[in-house]
């Protein structure tokens, strides 16, 4: 990371993605962006205390808050308590007297500073940007099952069944949510189906190697076996993440 314009490595334990995963959609990390009010809630303690729509709060008491995480976290200590908002309006300093609710909050919606911007594609640009991402997607896998074999990373934690893919999709429909990730599940399925495991098409490329160094067929008994070996593990794996994981949960 760079901290104070100088750059810093920061350990991080082995299971730091395990951990991460656990919190769900929690943020890790964020911009700090500076922000304005942009509404004010009705009879919210905001509204009470004349806070108006365009104010910048520069002060919670007096600790300065030039940042909204920074704002939240100067509520959170005077949650249930009257203290002070430093406000600038119209280039004026204004001090605002204020109860904060229990939850430590004050009733206002905050316009941040930091603004997103949109790039489109047309029909032919999007095909490189697509494949990139496609591919990107197939370089993410392959490091991830890296580390699952050197045991940086759970291999229980790693698989997810349906009711996994369906959390990741989500209660609300968003269609650009939905697109992407049923496009990376296709990916993530190409990847699986390279897998040197007998029954998939990577295992099949492995005896067509074979073959092919060796000038010289395996034989049918055991190929039928290498097929019959490659189906079970895959209807375990498929038992495992379908029926076992979600009960293991709950246990």
């Amino acid at each position: 990371v760079e901290r104070d314009g100088q750059l810093l490595d920061i350990n991080i334990p082995s299971n730091f993605m395990d951990r991460l995963a656990k919190q769900g959609d929690s943020v890790f990390v964020e911009a700090r962006t500076p922000f304005t009010v942009k509404r004010v809630v009705g009879g919210t303690p905001a509204a009470k205390a004349g806070l108006l729509a365009g104010d910048a709060v520069t002060a919670v008491g007096t600790m300065p808050t030039p940042y909204f995480d920074r704002l939240q976290a100067a509520l959170r200590l005077n949650a249930g308590k009257k203290t002070t908002l430093a406000v600038t309006r119209g280039g004026q300093n204004l001090t605002l007297p204020i109860e904060v609710n229990k939850d430590g909050r004050i009733g206002f919606e905050p316009l941040p500073a930091l603004h997103y911007s949109q790039r489109h594609y047309s029909l032919l640009g999007s095909v490189p940007q697509g494949t990139n991402q496609a591919f990107g997607i197939i370089g993410a896998q392959a490091k991830a099952f890296g580390k699952i074999i050197r045991r940086e990373a759970s291999a229980s934690e790693s698989l997810g069944g349906p009711v996994e893919i369906a959390q990741q999709y989500g209660g609300q429909w968003d269609w650009l949510r939905f697109w992407l990730l049923t496009g990376s599940l296709s990916m993530v399925l190409a990847f699986m189906n390279l897998l040197p495991i007998p029954a998939l098409d990577g295992g099949h490329v492995v005896f067509l190697l074979y073959e092919m160094i060796l000038r010289r067929k395996p034989s049918d008994a055991f190929l039928e076996n290498a097929q019959r070996v490659g189906t079970a593990l895959i209807l375990m794996l498929m038992l495992y993440v379908i029926i076992l994981k979600p009960l293991l949960k709950h246990l």
